[in-house]
């Protein structure tokens, strides 16, 4: 099917192969990727992007931004490649008629070992934006410790992220000069995806990952939770039983706010119809 210039295209339709080559799925108007991790990783690596792409990521919690958010809405849309991240996303994409199973959630908690593994290649420059100093020492010590042949570097994310600013400048000038391959930037959504889309132009030639609060479960600081609980859907479960004050209006409201919107999409989809995906009426 012939894409629109629209943001919301027929949903689930299969759309041509991505960027970086892998077939892709329209769910709610964005093309998520037909791929798993392993074979992710095995592109991102054997690919050098002419200049600096964004790798994103889609679960419920990003839906909710993406209507209320415009650097989420431009990022995600400007993406070389967005892949499910949440099993609500997979299973809105079967239920819109497309075809994405298990293998194509991928988190960064999964993603990670595989993207870092020793491979017969150089092993990769990866620059980690975000997160407190000493979670930047925590998650650099294990993952020095885990893949001694990458080379990581660290920078906190409590700096001036306005764009001209002196900690900007500064920033961007360590970014360009260390070269990375991988740049994730982990300083949650929408802050990580407006520093994204206002800096992106400026950044050298890499893979750029928005990637929340990937690296806390990575390093301990937050506990991850099991991997059968994600493949079944339920994470969401394990994490807001673990934090219920922080985490109840992500789980409980967001979805609930969204549910009109997502029956109606899913709805049009099968039947033919269309929707605006960063519409705010319900």
């Amino acid at each position: 099917m012939e894409k629109t210039q629209s943001a919301m295209t027929d949903p689930a339709t299969e759309s041509e192969a991505a960027p970086l080559g892998f077939p892709s799925v329209e769910v709610l108007g964005f093309p998520v990727a037909r791929c798993d991790r392993a074979t992710l990783a095995d592109a991102l690596l054997s690919t050098s992007p002419s200049s600096a792409a964004v790798i994103a990521h889609l679960n419920l919690h990003g839906l909710y931004m993406l209507r209320r958010d415009p650097f989420m809405k431009r990022v995600i849309e400007r993406a070389a490649l967005v892949h499910a991240d949440g099993m609500p996303i997979v299973w809105l994409g079967s239920l819109a008629g497309g075809d994405l199973g298990r293998d194509n959630r991928i988190t960064y908690v999964d993603l990670l070992p595989e993207l870092f593994r020793p491979r017969p290649r150089a092993a990769p420059r990866v620059f980690l934006l975000g997160g407190e100093e000493m979670l930047g020492d925590n998650v650099m010590a294990r993952l020095t410790s885990d893949w001694p042949g990458v080379e990581f570097r660290h920078h906190h994310g409590f700096f001036d992220a306005e764009p001209g600013s002196a900690d900007n400048t500064s920033l961007v000038a360590q970014i360009a000069s260390f070269q990375p391959e991988f740049l994730f930037v982990a300083m949650g959504m929408p802050r990580q995806e407006r520093w994204i889309a206002e800096h992106i132009d400026r950044l050298p030639p890499c893979w750029v990952l928005p990637s929340g609060a990937g690296f806390h479960y990575y390093s301990g600081v937050i506990k991850s939770p099991p991997r059968w609980a994600g493949r079944l859907g339920l994470e969401w479960l394990y994490r807001f039983a673990a934090e219920p004050r922080r985490l109840w209006w992500r789980y409980v409201v967001e979805p609930l706010s969204l549910a009109p919107w997502l029956v109606r999409e899913v709805i049009a989809a099968r039947t033919g119809g269309r929707g605006d995906a960063t519409s705010e009426s319900s």
